[in-house]
């Protein structure tokens, strides 16, 4: 007769470990990222922290709202995308923002 294996010591551990993993699953990313948030939330926090404004807006192919907020003397600038359910997502920043009058490049 074979003696039985004993009990793994670890058996919360390990059941804590799965109930992590199962959590991270299902997860709703944005919650995790916080570069992500609701358009108006995430203007609003630009605007208080940095004093950024939208100055230029567009359309993508998929009915994304790309933006562009800058502060009045673009000392500071956040590129945003917001999908069609109102989630945004900064993209880029940087400084010196430099609005174009008129077109640039070798057909101006």
């Amino acid at each position: 007769m074979r003696p039985s294996a004993p009990a793994p010591r670890n058996t919360g551990l390990i059941a804590a470990a799965a109930a992590l993993m199962a959590l991270s699953v299902f997860a709703d990313p944005a919650m995790a990222d916080p570069n992500v948030l609701e358009r108006d939330d995430l203007v609003t926090r630009l605007g208080n922290r940095y004093a950024e404004a939208p100055v230029a807006m567009g359309l993508t192919d998929k009915g994304q709202l790309i933006e562009v907020l800058s502060t009045d003397d673009g000392a500071t600038w956040t590129i945003i995308l917001t999908t069609p359910a109102g989630v945004s997502r900064i993209l880029g920043a940087g400084s010196t923002w430099m609005p174009v009058s008129a077109p640039v490049g070798p057909d101006a």
